[in-house]
């Protein structure tokens, strides 16, 4: 297996390993549905401006748009 290959799956686990430490310290200062808002609102903030820029330049179909609805409520 690559080195790259290792160094993603070694952080991965790292982060997902750190995510429930973290929970706990979060939990104390923010409601649970705050700090699912915030941890939302933090990684689309993040993630959006990555996936714009790769996204091709065409308009979405109705068809496209239902997908992404069914899958925002299905979840």
């Amino acid at each position: 297996m690559p080195l790259r290959a290792w160094a993603f799956l070694l952080s991965s686990n790292m982060l997902a390993g750190f995510s429930f430490v973290v929970t706990v310290y979060v939990l104390r200062g923010f409601s649970a549905p705050a700090a699912v808002f915030w941890r939302l609102a933090l990684g689309a903030a993040l993630l959006a401006p990555m996936t714009l820029r790769r996204l091709p330049h065409r308009p979405i179909s109705r068809k496209d748009w239902l997908r992404i609805a069914a899958a925002a409520v299905l979840g």
